[in-house]
């Protein structure tokens, strides 16, 4: 992998395809695109899989963001779907192995306003098609002893899926790499603009001149010179993780917006081998990715409340991170408004693991087809222009 800021002065490099951002989202696309033939370049300012991309859960659960039908509901689970296969390609194309569960997921309740809430969960889950299973709470219990005494209900999502998104990150890089895409770290992006020729980017000291830019910069995907700025804001979450927790049940653990789930050893990564990983705050703060005292407060509220065997479990880690928002909490994929051969693919908020695979054969389906011939669909910047927003 190639790092570090080009030295002496400036220069000028003429390339195929330029990538903007090496998260998940930006590797997803670099690595498909580079499969169908095209020469990639993906410039990091860190290092890849960082960012948001490293500071989720993996949680691959279309129903529980989206739980009515529609075009963002479609792409969530045809995505889910294609996780199966997509962690297995790049497990196997980077020899890296990548840790990935499909056995569901418990939601709990423990009142009966909650348990109302799972009501409107099951029907919403029959209305789109997904499974369903009541589970008595002594079963639940005994798949998760810590569980508390106190829940009255739980439901088992089938569909809800979950992937090591660390370990996914480090075996998109390497996939990358060996299909061919060069990847520059610690290289700041300060302009992209369309250009004669196709698209100009200045990066660190060099001026890339390329045929086609993709835009996949996350939250800051709005804060580049020389574009047009798109509704794209950072929205703080922030995770802890305990160590020493063993359940027999591999799945996720939900309560409304917070969850529990373990992460085990396969991939050997420090802080969250053999640990169980909790979230996840939804907060508007800036571009400020740390952690506060009433954020973690929200976190351990609800190990309390439903996990209170835990509580002497030794905390061994925390973090936050900056996920990329829109107003509509759907991403933002196709043409650059206004900016020739210039796409974007951002704004995928609390979604961006499990909208991977399907975004990547989504935006390498419109490149090939060509910026001024793509389609308008649900995810078009242009949706946001009505609302002046663009």
């Amino acid at each position: 992998m190639s790092g570090g800021r080009p030295s002496g002065r400036p220069s000028t490099r003429h390339l195929d395809v330029l990538v903007v951002g090496g998260g998940i989202i930006g590797l997803s696309v670099a690595r498909e695109l580079a499969g169908r033939g095209r020469t990639v370049t993906l410039l990091e300012r860190g290092a890849p899989g960082r960012e948001a991309s490293a500071a989720a859960a993996g949680l691959l659960a279309p129903l529980a963001e989206v739980p009515e039908p529609g075009p963002l509901f479609d792409a969530a689970r045809d995505s889910r779907d294609l996780w199966a296969s997509f962690h297995a390609e790049i497990a196997e194309e980077s020899g890296l192995p990548v840790e990935y569960d499909d056995s569901g997921s418990l939601v709990v309740a423990a009142n009966e306003e909650e348990a109302a809430a799972l009501d409107r969960l099951a029907a919403a889950a029959e209305r789109v098609g997904e499974a369903t299973e009541e589970v008595t709470p002594d079963e639940a219990r005994a798949l998760v002893p810590d569980l508390s005494a106190a829940v009255v209900r739980v439901l088992r999502l089938g569909g809800d899926h979950r992937v090591d998104n660390v370990a996914a990150c480090a075996a998109l890089a390497e996939a990358c790499l060996r299909r061919g895409v060069e990847i520059l770290t610690d290289v700041e992006v300060r302009r992209v603009e369309s250009a004669a020729s196709g698209v100009r980017v200045a990066a660190g000291e060099a001026i890339y001149q390329a045929a086609t830019a993709v835009v996949a910069a996350g939250a800051w995907s709005s804060c580049l010179a020389g574009l047009s700025p798109l509704p794209v804001r950072p929205l703080r979450g922030q995770m802890l993780s305990l160590g020493g927790v063993e359940w027999p049940w591999r799945g996720p653990i939900r309560a409304g917006e917070r969850y529990a789930v373990g992460r085990g050893l396969a991939n050997a990564v420090p802080r969250a081998g053999g640990s169980l990983l909790v979230g996840a705050t939804v907060e508007e703060a800036g571009f400020e990715p740390v952690n506060t005292a009433s954020g973690l407060g929200e976190l351990t509220t609800f190990l309390d409340r439903f996990l209170p065997a835990l509580a002497g479990r030794p905390v061994t880690s925390i973090w936050a991170g900056l996920r990329p928002a829109t107003p509509d909490a759907q991403p933002i994929l196709g043409p650059w408004p206004a900016r020739p051969n210039v796409w974007a693919a951002t704004g995928h908020h609390r979604n961006g693991i499990l909208l991977a695979p399907w975004t990547a054969r989504h935006l390498a389906d419109l490149v090939d087809g060509g910026w001024d011939a793509a389609p308008e669909t649900a995810f078009s910047a242009s949706r946001f222009a009505a609302a002046k927003l663009v």
